[in-house]
């Protein structure tokens, strides 16, 4: 059903019932599939130059953060080759953008790219966010180095917020 074909009684029944619309809404745009195909392509092309390619650094936040996303999805496909591609061509590990800082370190983290632990550290060291500290945190645990998230934790905790101590 598209929303200009509603009819009086549809909208009622939107308005007056509980539970999800009956339209399912696409928010789909060019630009999200474009950030997505680039991401892909990146993945396919392990290491090597992606078969499209787009000005990374010209796009809005939530683009760059569909980009990351679409390589998380693969993570399984993801190599540290690709890892050091991308880095080499935009320069994400050094980014200053906090929504791109949170997806890239813990993908990083689970392939084992070592160029990002250190900026995850510094990171985590003055962002005192749970949205920001948990995928970092849960990336260390859950690929082998609880070791270091206790390192990390124990360094932070007296900056971070009670709730986020008790939290983590």
């Amino acid at each position: 059903m598209v929303m200009d074909a509603m009819d009086d009684e549809s909208w009622a029944a939107w308005i007056n019932t509980p539970g999800f619309p009956p339209v399912k809404f696409n928010f789909t745009t060019n630009a999200s599939e474009v950030a997505k195909a680039y991401g892909d392509a990146y993945v396919a092309a392990k290491g090597g130059e992606p078969s499209i390619h787009y000005n990374y650094t010209e796009w809005f936040s939530n683009q760059k953060v569909l980009f990351i996303l679409a390589i998380q999805d693969k993570l399984a496909d993801v190599t540290i080759d690709v890892l050091k591609k991308i880095d080499k061509d935009w320069n994400i590990t050094l980014t200053l953008n906090p929504e791109v800082k949170q997806r890239w370190y813990p993908i990083g983290i689970a392939k084992n790219y070592t160029d990002v632990f250190e900026p995850a550290h510094e990171f985590i060291s003055v962002q005192g966010r749970m949205k920001y500290l948990n995928p970092i945190y849960i990336a260390l645990v859950e690929y082998g180095h609880r070791d270091l998230a206790l390192k990390w934790f124990n360094e932070n905790k007296s900056f971070y917020h009670p709730i986020a101590v008790r939290t983590l």
